[in-house]
């Protein structure tokens, strides 16, 4: 099945590989060059996939974790990343359309450690709703899920197989994470049949903005990283089925946004 068939008829592909190496060395790069004073001892030669595959020697500083995510958010690798050909013509591919980036493109470091890294079950188009920046909500981005060291069974996502059904859920805050928790009252898991992307460095997973998903937590001390690339056709608009409140909330923060 193409990608374009499996994203229509489950909201989700399988992970494939990107020909992105070069864009993608000067993201690890970058991330390596933060940690490794952290990480148990290996070969300087070790090529560097496999060096942001090494678990950290002990829990690492919690500063650590807001450093990489704000060096490499910050840096032009990651903008390089974001606007690689090889995931530019997968997206023209998918979408069989113009596209603009969403500006929620974001790279993701999780520590199995770490609450805050660890997403409970939420929609992408859930965190965003009812944010103070109204235009958001009107579109409906996919989000490329895009691997830099590698996801196992253990270390990886939970996709909620045919979970997109046009519905947003109501989601709630949570601390030191934002909008990413889905107010629902049932299991996804007994719901829905539930995917675990298992990829190498360098592969990649679309799914859409209303499907269910978690970050499923690693064992031991090995950080998983990642980053969320999300393209939209500025011609396709948003009209999911919103519960009322989440629709109120929505138009709450957007008049705050327009008073402050």
């Amino acid at each position: 099945m193409s990608d374009f068939d499996s994203f229509k008829s489950s909201g989700y592909t399988m992970p494939r590989p990107f020909e992105c190496a070069v864009e993608s060395d000067g993201v690890r790069q970058l991330v390596f060059d933060l940690t490794k004073q952290y990480l148990i001892e290996h070969e300087d030669a070790l090529p560097l996939t496999a060096k942001l595959q090494l678990p950290f020697k002990d829990v690492p500083p919690p500063q650590l974790w807001s450093d990489i995510m704000n060096g490499v958010n910050e840096s032009s690798a990651l903008q390089k990343l974001l606007i690689s050909p090889a995931i530019v013509s997968r997206f023209r591919s998918l979408l069989d359309a113009e596209l603009e980036m969403f500006p929620i493109s974001f790279f993701r470091a999780q520590f199995p450690w770490m609450e805050r890294s660890v997403y409970s079950w939420h929609q992408d188009m859930g965190t965003w709703y009812a944010s103070r920046v109204p235009w958001l909500g009107r579109y409906r981005p996919v989000t490329l899920w895009f691997s830099l060291n590698g996801a196992d069974q253990e270390n990886s996502l939970d996709i909620a197989v045919n979970s997109d059904r046009n519905q947003l859920f109501s989601h709630s805050h949570v601390p030191d994470q934002g909008s990413f928790r889905a107010e629902i009252d049932f299991d996804p898991e007994e719901k829905f049949e539930v995917f675990v992307p298992k990829c190498d460095a360098d592969e990649g997973m679309f799914f859409s903005d209303l499907c269910l998903h978690r970050t499923r937590r690693g064992p031991g001390l090995r950080p998983r990283y990642s980053v969320d690339i999300r393209y939209y056709d500025p011609k396709c608009l948003a009209r999911p089925d919103v519960p009322i409140s989440f629709r109120l909330k929505r138009m709450y923060q957007m008049l705050i946004g327009r008073s402050g």
